[in-house]
């Protein structure tokens, strides 16, 4: 004998919001559940219960890797022999040492804030998937 379900039943609402919630996943993962939650004008719970339980996706961590393509191993490599002959034909004397700060073009990251909507990672596309 089956039991009787608990709760109230699904409204049509709660379908609505689904394809809304689903739609808004499928343009831009990365968008956070508090910000829908806000935009939708429904509680962060019932954001969360939809995209977990409903949707069935998870959060996913942004991973950091190293960006080192072939191109610029072949341009390293070439620099050190240069730097590598100069030095050892002139010595150290010549070196002129900076205190500036070097100006970086990495992208801001933070592990905690950058997540990704999904069902499994295999199918995230790499410019999502990693921070390099």
């Amino acid at each position: 004998m089956d039991r009787a379900t608990t709760g109230l039943p699904v409204s049509i609402t709660t379908v609505k919001l689904r394809k809304v919630v689903r739609n808004r996943v499928l343009r831009n993962p990365q968008r956070s559940i508090r910000k829908m939650a806000k935009e939708l004008k429904i509680s962060r719970g019932s954001l969360q219960t939809i995209v977990k339980r409903d949707l069935g996706l998870s959060s996913f961590k942004k991973r950091k890797v190293h960006f080192l393509s072939d191109k610029i191993k072949t341009k390293r490599l070439s620099r050190s022999k240069v730097l590598h002959t100069r030095f050892a034909a002139q010595g150290l004397d010549q070196v002129l040492f900076s205190d500036e700060k070097p100006v970086t073009v990495e992208q801001a990251f933070n592990r905690q804030n950058d997540r990704i909507l999904t069902k499994s990672t295999s199918i995230i596309p790499d410019e999502y998937r990693y921070v390099k």
